[in-house]
């Protein structure tokens, strides 16, 4: 619900930077207020009227990942996929990226070299300092496992993108 003293945007937000950056049980805490402003909300949607499903989706996957619990991030940022439109590029290439490196922690290698295959089939249309860094965490991450053929394939997409060349 948007209100002019609390804002329902800017509080979603600032209960998932909570859940990020705080204790466990406080991030918890907030999560759960965060999705039940977000379940209650009755404000139409817009850029400054609402908060995305799919934006809390990945905010939820992101605290989740910081307090290790890999599986309920991973599911987060699959319904984060789901929810965005594909007119969100950026959002969307990001989303992968994270949900490559999240998939890697938990040593699914094979899925995580399928997100980052999507990835970078979108990133040459982004001029992003954040795509550039997850282009270099793809190259530190799938390094140790360069000997795949897959993981090798993936490893040459980038090279044209780190030497500054699309």
């Amino acid at each position: 619900m948007w209100s002019s003293s609390t804002g329902w945007p800017a509080t979603t937000t600032g209960r998932v930077s909570e859940a990020r950056y705080g204790t466990p049980k406080a991030a918890f805490k907030a999560l759960l207020t965060a999705e039940a402003l977000h379940s209650r909300s009755t404000s139409p949607a817009g850029r400054f009227t609402s908060y995305p499903a799919a934006a809390l989706h990945y905010q939820r996957a992101r605290a989740l990942g910081a307090l290790g619990d890999l599986p309920a991030a991973i599911d987060s940022f699959q319904a984060s996929l789901r929810e965005r439109a594909t007119d969100e590029r950026r959002s969307l290439t990001l989303t992968h990226a994270r949900l490559a490196e999240t998939l890697l922690r938990l040593g699914h290698l094979a899925a995580a070299c399928e997100h980052w295959g999507t990835f970078l089939d979108h990133r040459a249309q982004l001029h992003s300092s954040r795509v550039q860094r997850h282009v270099t965490t793809l190259r530190q991450q799938l390094h140790p496992h360069r000997n795949r053929p897959d993981v090798a394939q993936l490893l040459a997409r980038t090279v044209d993108f780190t030497a500054g060349r699309r």
